[in-house]
């Protein structure tokens, strides 16, 4: 299937910054989910695959905030390749977008249900061999 960078510009930051790696250790002792692209506020994210929105939400509170533009994207929606589906929110400690990707539906199990907003499934890959194939929109 073919896919897209998300960022209009490839950056390497997922790869040359240690703590931006998929499975990077973090201090509560979990590991780091998806990869971290470094991006200004406002940068444009586009969709990197077609599909169907599975959550659409503004944020988390300390770790940063994502806006969805309009038309306003619900769950259930469907979604084109490259369409512009948010901008790069406000985090403290620098600016990011953070793409996790999972293989097969949203029906994997979580590993973490209760621990809001870790609650990931156990389907999750490492997007990192992706990334560095994808060319930006």
């Amino acid at each position: 299937m073919a896919r897209i960078f998300p960022l209009k510009v490839k950056v390497d930051s997922y790869k040359s910054n240690y703590s931006c790696r998929f499975g990077a250790p973090r201090n509560d002792g979990r590991k780091h989910g998806g990869v971290d692209l470094a991006a200004n506020v406002g940068a444009d994210v586009f969709a990197v695959g077609d599909g169907v929105v599975v959550e659409a939400a503004g944020g988390f509170d300390k770790y940063g905030t994502s806006v969805i533009v309009p038309p306003m994207k619900r769950v259930g929606d469907f979604v084109e390749m490259g369409e512009l589906i948010a901008k790069v929110g406000k985090q403290p400690g620098g600016t990011q977008l953070h793409l996790e990707m999972y293989d097969g539906t949203e029906s994997g199990q979580f590993l973490q249900p209760g621990n809001l907003p870790y609650k990931r499934r156990g389907n999750i890959v490492d997007p990192t061999p992706f990334m560095d194939s994808w060319q930006p929109k």
